[in-house]
């Protein structure tokens, strides 16, 4: 959020840097005359839509500055959400692979308990022990 919130700051101020001229977002989109409030939302819903989703496409950039900063958030998006999605996968292909290590270590203590005719109640202290 806090990227999201300065990448929005930083879509208004190429506006600014423009001087809100008639090719800017905030002149094309009627965001001129609004109060300070309007715009910083529609800079935040441009920051947000253009991070998930690279772009989706009702605030669009047309200087030369918007293209730079878009292009940047969306190549931060992609490289963000690709090493979220990268460490879960991780992470859950980690708890996969501990629980089958356990049921293979039961699966032995439960296989030698009855090679070895072991009480259940020791069966059961040996399970827990694992």
């Amino acid at each position: 959020m806090i990227m999201s919130h300065i990448v929005a700051c930083n879509w208004y101020f190429t506006a600014m840097i423009d001087d809100f001229g008639p090719e800017t977002w905030v002149a094309r989109k009627g965001y001129v005359d609004s109060d300070i409030g309007t715009q910083y939302l529609a800079a935040l819903y441009w920051s947000i839509t253009t991070m998930s989703t690279v772009g989706y496409g009702d605030i669009t950039a047309l200087t030369e500055t918007e293209m730079i900063l878009s292009i940047l958030w969306m190549i931060i998006g992609v490289v963000f959400f690709s090493l979220v999605i990268g460490s879960l996968s991780s992470m859950i292909a980690n708890m996969d692979h501990k629980e089958a290590a356990l049921q293979e270590k039961i699966s032995f203590i439960l296989d030698f308990s009855k090679a070895a005719n072991l009480k259940k109640d020791l069966t059961l202290r040996l399970r827990h022990a694992i």
